[in-house]
């Protein structure tokens, strides 16, 4: 009898820890398709970040990380182009606000031929640049501390960090060349807002996917 019940009990525990197994590597297989559909979806070119239309900003990503072995070293030569080389536009910015109602969509080798952009054009362009050259970039909308105006920054999956890092090319720019201040490229999460629907694109982008799958 007892011999029985020793029996019963482990194999009740055998299954429940069987299980538990299943269970955790079905959730790591689903934690898993999530965060690759996520890279992938912020490698796309889109309406906004259409890189693939726009050769100049293109061939310029190609040219400044041909000699790249890594996505750190890709970033890092990328950002620095950006940040040295655009300028922020504040009459821009005050044309658009004034005129037309804020209603802009940026054109990225029309950035990069000015030399001058407001926070939309410098997040625009460094999403797309990034992407062309397989980073998966994301364009986020919302809120800088210290920054009473709308703002738009970019998250930039870092493969060799295995994460997301926050940079502001725009922040960045303002802060070298009319400071002439050293600043860190990977920004403070709690320093930023986002607003809430941020993560429209991957939303769209999962929903295709489950149509597609199921179709």
């Amino acid at each position: 009898m007892k011999k029985l019940l020793v029996i019963t009990i482990l194999s009740f525990l055998l299954v429940g820890f069987t299980t538990n197994i299943q269970t955790t590597a079905k959730d790591s297989h689903s934690k898993n398709d999530s965060d690759h559909s996520e890279k992938y979806a912020y490698l796309q070119s889109t309406n906004l970040i259409n890189w693939k239309e726009n050769e100049s900003t293109k061939e310029l990503a190609k040219k400044l990380t041909e000699d790249a072995d890594s996505h750190n070293e890709k970033l890092y030569e990328v950002y620095n182009y950006i940040v040295k080389n655009i300028s922020y536009d504040r009459e821009k910015l005050h044309y658009i606000k004034e005129n037309i109602n804020g209603l802009y969509t940026p054109n990225m080798d029309q950035i990069l031929k000015d030399g001058r952009g407001i926070c939309y054009d410098y997040s625009v362009l460094f999403a797309g640049m990034l992407r062309s050259v397989g980073i998966p970039t994301k364009l986020i909308k919302g809120y800088r501390e210290g920054l009473d105006d709308y703002h738009s920054w970019n998250e930039v999956y870092i493969k060799e960090k295995d994460r997301w890092v926050i940079i502001d090319t725009t922040y960045d720019a303002v802060k070298t060349q009319e400071e002439d201040k050293s600043v860190h490229k990977f920004k403070a999460d709690e320093k930023y807002q986002k607003e809430k629907n941020d993560n429209s694109l991957l939303s769209i982008f999962n929903s295709i996917t489950k149509m597609l799958n199921h179709g």
